[in-house]
C-alpha cells in the first residue's frame, strides 16, 4: 500500500510545547505503522505535526479513537457537520502544554485522520453545541477555557476565560453547562 505525508497545524501564542504521546498511533490491523510516527515542528504560533501512513479507512480505528477521547462528545472536526467519525485512517495521542498567566497547563488531546478531514478529541474537550477545551492545573485555581475552530487540517485554539476565583468559576461553569458548552 502507498503511503501519504498527512499533515495537521495547531496555533495557539499560548502553546509552548506539544509531545506525541509514546506507543499512541493507532491504524487499521495490516496497515504498516510508520517507523517514526510523529514527527513535530513549530514555526512561531504554528505547531505542524506531520506522519507518513497509508490510508486505509476502518471504523474500528474510528470507535477506538472515540473511546480514547472519553466519546463521542468529547471530538470535533471544523469541516465536518458530523458529531463523530464514521472511518478513521489512523489516529494518535499528543501532550500539549499551554503557560496562560504564567502558570503550565498540560493536557492529553488525540488526533485522527480521516478520509477528508481531521479529528481532534480528549477528555478535557466537549463539543455541546460548540468546542471547548477546559484546562487544570494542580498548582492554580483557574481553569482556562479555550474555544477551537478550523479547517481539514488546521486547529486553532482561542483563550476565552480565565477566572481565579473558584466561586466565579464555579457560577461560570454552571451558566457554561447551561448553555450546552461544557
Amino acid at each position: 500500500m502507498r503511503t501519504h505525508q498527512n499533515k495537521v497545524t495547531l496555533t495557539n501564542p499560548l502553546i509552548t510545547t506539544i509531545r506525541y504521546i509514546d506507543h499512541s498511533f493507532h491504524a487499521p490491523k495490516g496497515q504498516a505503522l510508520p517507523q517514526l510516527p510523529v514527527t513535530i515542528s513549530q514555526d512561531d504560533y504554528t505547531w505542524t505535526l506531520s506522519t507518513n501512513s497509508d490510508h486505509q479507512a476502518s471504523a474500528d480505528i474510528a470507535r477506538a479513537f472515540s473511546a480514547a477521547c472519553n466519546g463521542n462528545m468529547h471530538v470535533y472536526a471544523p469541516s465536518s457537520s458530523a458529531k463523530t467519525p464514521t472511518t478513521l485512517n489512523f489516529y494518535y495521542g499528543v501532550c500539549i502544554t499551554f503557560l496562560i498567566g504564567g502558570v503550565t497547563y498540560t493536557t492529553n488531546l488525540f488526533l485522527g485522520h480521516g478520509p477528508a478531514t481531521w479529528w481532534i478529541g480528549g477528555n478535557n474537550m466537549t463539543n455541546n453545541h460548540a468546542p471547548w477545551l477546559a484546562l487544570n492545573s494542580a498548582t492554580s485555581s483557574s481553569s482556562p477555557l479555550l474555544r477551537l475552530s478550523g479547517t481539514v487540517d488546521t486547529f486553532n485554539f482561542v483563550l476565552v476565560l480565565i477566572d481565579t476565583n473558584p466561586q466565579k468559576m464555579k457560577a461560570t461553569t454552571f451558566r457554561a453547562s447551561r448553555l450546552g458548552i461544557l
